[in-house]
């Protein structure tokens, strides 16, 4: 992201960097700020010092073959070659493709990823479909903590922990470290649009109140963390205090 490439830069761009060996990746996505950031990081990384920049592109034919074998070993041949064709070489929608002809009764048709993941997304218990609501409304990897005390009430925390788990095998969150503890994200892009268009402005606001509320119970909200709710939530008077703390 920005911050990491100013970070970045800033360690290794005085008169005396230290040597360091960095494998970094960007993922390309077709709106006008991401290949601005793209194109800006590529120039930055570029002019370091001993870098070598490589541009991977989409898995050729046979190594998509290959990795939709792996995954659908009973695959017919018709099936797997219109899952190479649909997925254009991308390694995740042939994962999810692949994973898709793996299950029983799914048949020989070729869905596009958006709605595998929507058929995914509904077919989940309410506490798995509101943990992951939540975790997309953060747009940032949230606290585990963090997360089940803004979407549900004391009572309900306990069992529902178990959500993370069912989103995680259904490949719709990630963990990340933390220092603060265990953090959560939404797995990719897609799953953040499919949540997106099953949740209404006043749902979106109400969990951004929500979050900020855990976020100032538990006493962990970074400023600017808090404005970004707060502002979200439509509420201007705690955002233009946070704002200011920020």
């Amino acid at each position: 992201d920005v911050d990491g490439l100013e970070l970045l830069l800033h360690l290794v761009g005085g008169a005396n960097p230290p040597s360091i060996v960095l494998v970094a990746s960007i993922r390309e996505v077709a709106s006008e700020p991401s290949t601005a950031f793209v194109r800006r990081a590529r120039d930055a990384l570029a002019a370091l010092p001993i870098t070598r920049v490589e541009t991977l592109g989409r898995l050729a034919p046979p190594e998509a073959r290959a990795l939709v074998r792996a995954l659908a070993p009973e695959a017919s041949d018709a099936h797997m070659d219109a899952i190479v064709h649909a997925a254009e070489g991308i390694p995740l929608y042939l994962t999810e493709l692949g994973v898709a002809a793996a299950s029983s009764g799914a048949g020989d048709e070729v869905h596009d990823l958006e709605t595998l993941i929507r058929d995914r997304f509904l077919a989940l218990d309410e506490a798995s479909k509101r943990v992951l609501s939540f975790t997309v409304i953060a747009a940032r990897p949230t606290l585990r903590s963090v997360l089940l005390a803004a979407a549900f009430d004391a009572p309900s925390r306990a069992p529902a922990a178990s959500a993370i788990a069912i989103l995680e095998v259904n490949r719709l969150l990630l963990r990340e470290t933390d220092p603060r503890g265990e953090a959560v994200r939404a797995y990719h892009a897609a799953v953040e649009n499919v949540v997106l268009a099953h949740t209404d402005a006043g749902a979106r606001a109400a969990i951004h109140v929500r979050l900020v509320d855990a976020l100032e119970a538990l006493g962990i909200g970074e400023p600017e963390e808090l404005f970004h709710h707060t502002d979200l939530a439509g509420d201007t008077r705690r955002a233009a205090e946070h704002a200011e703390r920020a």
